[in-house]
C-alpha cells in the first residue's frame, strides 16, 4: 500500500490543482508543472486504490465470519492458469479528471475551426439596395433608348446613375440606367416571375462614374426584386 502524501507534497499539489482548476489558472503553458499535477494525482489515486482494497478484504472477511461459511485457505485454492507473458500487463483502471485548460484549449480549437468554416457558409449580399424615390420633374421617357414602356418607377440613385424601372405593353418589366446627365448606361427586361437585370462591365476608357472607381473588368449589377433594386459588384483583379 502506497504511504500518503506528505504535507510537503499535498502543499504542492493543492497549489498545482489552483493553476490547473482555478479562476487565473496557466498550467497549460508550463509542460513541467503538467506533469507534475499528473504524478502527484496519480499518488493520490492509488492512496485511494489501495485502501478500496484492504477495505474489500476486510468486508469479505467479515461477511465469511456471520454467513457461517469457512474462508478457504490459500493452500487449498486452486491454482490457476500461468499467465501469458506475452499479453500486456493488467492494470487498475482509472478516471483522471480532465483540467479545466484542456477545455480551454479545446474550445478555441472550435472557435478556430468555426471562424474558418462561417465566412464560407454566409450567403453573399448585395453592395446596396435602392429603394422607391420620388419622381421629380418629367417621369423617364423610355422611348428614348429603344424601350417601349409605361408607368415609370424612379429609384435611389447610385452615385452618379439614375435607376428607373418601367412595364412595356406585353407585361414584361425593364430597368434602365443612365448617367445623370441622360446618358445611357444599361437596361434589361424579364417577363413572368423572372427579376430583370441590368449590367455593364468596367471598360478601359469608359467614362468615369463619380464615386464608383473599379478596376478594368468588374462587373456591376442591378436587379429589381420584391420592389427594390439590389446593386450588386464583382471586382476584378486589374491585370498588371
Amino acid at each position: 500500500m502506497a504511504l500518503p502524501l506528505s504535507p510537503e507534497h499535498e502543499v504542492e499539489l493543492a497549489a498545482l490543482r489552483q493553476r490547473a482548476y482555478g479562476p487565473d489558472a496557466d498550467i497549460e503553458v508550463d509542460p513541467d508543472a503538467i506533469a507534475r499535477l499528473v504524478e502527484l494525482e496519480d499518488m493520490t489515486r492509488t492512496d485511494a486504490a489501495d485502501t478500496a482494497d484492504v477495505d474489500g478484504a476486510s468486508d469479505a472477511g467479515a461477511d465469511s465470519a456471520t454467513s457461517g461459511t469457512p474462508a478457504v485457505p490459500p493452500s487449498l485454492v486452486p491454482p490457476e492458469d500461468p499467465p501469458d507473458p506475452s499479453a500486456p500487463a493488467a492494470g487498475p483502471r482509472r478516471r483522471r479528471r480532465t483540467p479545466l485548460w484542456a477545455f480551454a484549449a479545446g474550445a478555441a480549437l472550435v472557435g478556430l475551426g468555426l471562424g474558418w468554416a462561417i465566412p464560407s457558409l454566409v450567403p453573399p449580399h448585395p453592395q446596396t439596395v435602392l429603394q422607391v424615390a420620388p419622381a421629380t420633374g418629367a417621369p423617364q421617357n423610355f422611348e428614348l433608348y429603344g424601350l417601349e414602356a409605361v408607368a415609370p418607377v424612379r429609384y435611389d440613385p447610385y452615385h452618379e446613375l439614375e435607376v428607373w424601372s418601367s412595364i412595356t405593353p406585353t407585361g414584361a418589366v425593364c430597368l434602365l440606367i443612365t448617367a445623370n446627365t441622360g446618358e445611357w448606361i444599361t437596361a434589361g427586361c424579364a417577363a413572368g416571375d423572372i427579376d430583370p437585370i441590368a449590367d455593364f462591365t468596367v471598360y478601359a476608357g469608359m467614362r468615369t462614374i463619380e464615386g464608383l472607381d473599379l478596376p478594368v473588368g468588374s462587373l456591376v449589377r442591378f436587379m429589381l426584386s420584391d420592389g427594390a433594386v439590389e446593386v450588386w459588384i464583382d471586382r476584378s483583379e486589374e491585370q498588371t
